[in-house]
């Protein structure tokens, strides 16, 4: 791990944080006792690009006590769709919880070149990601830095803010 930059957010008395490695951690605030700790194992992948090993934070997002979700993009370039009360992924988002953000993008994007170490955004039934891509460019065609809004439940592309612009 490099830095601890994580902000936890606080929902009904419980802490949801993720730690450098992408992992997501629900912890009951008021007696500090773990709840559940949910791995991506996105760190398998190796080092992700520009920071390394840092992560930022998650987004939860909730439709009443039956549809409660925590959302954490990864260093190896996913989109996790948790179930805030269990730890488990909702196996209907994505691909068994998850999306792979390197997908669908207007070229072919290279993983060890593209992460995520920010919380995505929620606002109504969307989640929103960007990215994080090498600061110092490697290559003539690098991963556009693309912001991209997802479907809440399913995980489908809502919609894609093209950084830079599309020419």
């Amino acid at each position: 791990p490099f830095f601890n930059e994580v902000t936890p957010i606080f929902v009904n008395g419980t802490l949801y944080a993720s730690t450098s490695l992408s992992q997501v951690v629900a912890i009951n605030a008021e007696t500090g006792v773990t709840k559940w700790v949910f791995d991506t194992e996105s760190y398998k992948a190796g080092r992700p690009t520009n920071l390394g090993f840092v992560h930022r934070g998650v987004a939860y997002w909730s439709a009443g006590a039956g549809d409660e979700r925590v959302f954490i993009g990864t260093g190896d370039a996913h989109l996790w769709a948790i179930n805030a009360k269990t730890g488990k992924p909702i196996e209907t988002f994505g691909e068994a919880g998850k999306v792979d953000l390197t997908k669908n993008m207007r070229r072919e994007v290279n993983r060890k070149l593209y992460a995520v170490s920010s919380p995505p955004v929620v606002c109504r039934d969307v989640v929103a990601v960007g990215s994080s891509i090498l600061d110092g460019p490697q290559r003539r065609e690098m991963p556009p830095g693309d912001v991209r809004g997802f479907d809440i439940r399913t995980g489908a592309v809502k919609w894609t803010f093209h950084n830079p612009p599309m020419q």
